[in-house]
């Protein structure tokens, strides 16, 4: 009997919790681009981004196995041509980078400003997902 009547004030203390303190939005919009060995994907492009964007969720993944490959997501004012064009100087800004193994998950908001675009660059296969909304 003690156990049922603890077990009934555990949920009903349970019952007035909030299910989800600070739940995080899922953007409008999605892309799932996979990442050839050396290349870099246009995720979102700088004509697209004409007042900013929220970027929502990301998940970059690797498919080359241990010690050998790097999924990065890039901001950047202009594509790079391919991995080895990234440098991170000037205007080029790395977000994430998930170096053999994976996936990398975030969830945290960022905010990308007018005129940027996003860029899934590897140097092994991957692949990066996001999802996002544009600013009006």
């Amino acid at each position: 009997m003690r156990k049922s009547v603890l077990l009934s004030a555990l949920i009903a203390a349970m019952a007035s919790l909030p299910v989800f303190a600070n739940p995080l939005p899922i953007g409008k919009y999605s892309v799932r681009s996979g990442v050839s060995a050396g290349s870099c994907n246009t995720l979102v492009s700088t004509s697209t981004n004409t007042a900013g964007l929220i970027l929502r969720n990301l998940v970059l993944e690797n498919f080359g196995g241990p010690n050998q490959t790097q999924t990065i997501l890039v901001i950047d004012t202009t594509a790079p041509s391919n991995f080895t064009s990234i440098t991170g100087n000037g205007t080029q800004h790395f977000l994430a980078i998930v170096y053999f193994g994976g996936p990398f998950n975030d969830a945290a908001q960022y905010e990308i400003p007018a005129g940027y675009g996003l860029f899934a660059c590897a140097n092994g296969p991957g692949a990066a997902t996001i999802s996002y909304d544009l600013l009006q």
